[in-house]
């Protein structure tokens, strides 16, 4: 199986390294390009952004465009989302031939909590939007995230990016939700979970203490490996299929056995302490479903 990855990775309009000596691209999804070439499939990686002249931190080459070979079975777009207007014009202009896509960018174009907090509240997994008073007091923000003093209303960035560039997004950075508490004995908790091609990822369960309203991996107290109860997939499969969403990795939380889902990352960071063993079982899941899908289209 040939897979041709693309890629967009700047940050502020200019190419995004790391490394001790900014000698490495910075590509939130790099580890599972890697984790596909491991598995077996030959992975074709190439920036629309150009030029690159260094390489991913696993030393997996990128190519520009001009050195594509486009001989591939299947495209994967690993482009922020929602899309950046200028990746799609890109790939518009680029003109590819129709493959086997997944997270299209065009269908990727308006993801943001604008679009999938309705979507999920309508599926009944998913909190309502609201809109509060304008004399409510809100607590510290804490990781872009902020909460009212009574706990009724959580406030968070409505895009995965957006630096001030686009115009259309300006005045809906942010987004309200009724807040969802689930604290229990004196604990609150969340679940991230990989999903790809309709299957689940085994994921984590991060808990913190209750006063902790604002739960990160990074800051849980205590975190174990948690699989997402087979009677909630149908509503997220069906979440995923309209969203356009093919691999992501997505939070929630219950109260009770009710589940809410509140971030879904269609350009999931693939490295960490908890978020690796994800992004292996998403590989693995990934090139189990594609070879399926591959071998129908081949019949």
């Amino acid at each position: 199986m040939r897979i041709l990855a693309l890629c967009y990775p700047t940050s502020n309009g200019k190419l995004h390294t790391c490394g001790a000596n900014q000698n490495y691209v910075l590509l939130a999804t790099h580890d599972i390009l890697r984790d596909l070439s491991r598995g077996g499939v030959c992975v074709e990686v190439v920036s629309l952004y150009q030029p690159v002249n260094l390489t991913l931190p696993s030393g997996m080459k990128i190519s520009s465009i001009s050195e594509a070979t486009l001989e591939a079975d299947v495209y994967l777009h690993m482009f922020r989302d929602p899309s950046e207007p200028e990746v799609l014009d890109l790939l518009q202009a680029w003109s590819l031939p129709p493959k086997l896509t997944l997270n299209d960018a065009f269908k990727l174009r308006d993801h943001s909590k604008w679009k999938y907090i309705p979507l999920l509240h309508q599926y009944g997994i998913g909190a309502e939007m609201a809109t509060p008073p304008q004399t409510v007091q809100w607590e510290i923000q804490t990781f872009s995230t902020r909460i009212s003093s009574d706990h009724q209303w959580v406030e968070t960035a409505a895009f995965n990016n957006n630096r001030g560039q686009y115009s259309d997004r300006r005045g809906r950075e942010r987004i309200v939700t009724k807040f969802i508490d689930n604290a229990t004995n004196g604990i609150r908790s969340f679940f991230r979970i990989g999903y790809v091609l309709g299957r689940f990822t085994t994921g984590w369960l991060y808990m913190a203490p209750a006063e902790q309203c604002v739960i990160k991996s990074g800051t849980a107290a205590h975190s174990v490996p948690f699989d997402l109860p087979s009677r909630h997939h149908r509503a997220l499969r069906i979440v995923f299929h309209e969203l356009g969403v093919d691999y992501c990795h997505f939070e929630g939380c219950f109260v009770g056995d009710k589940l809410y889902v509140f971030d879904i990352n269609a350009h999931p960071t693939s490295s960490g302490s908890t978020l690796s063993f994800i992004t292996r079982d998403l590989v693995a899941l990934m090139i189990e479903q594609l070879e399926g899908v591959l071998n129908k289209q081949n019949q």
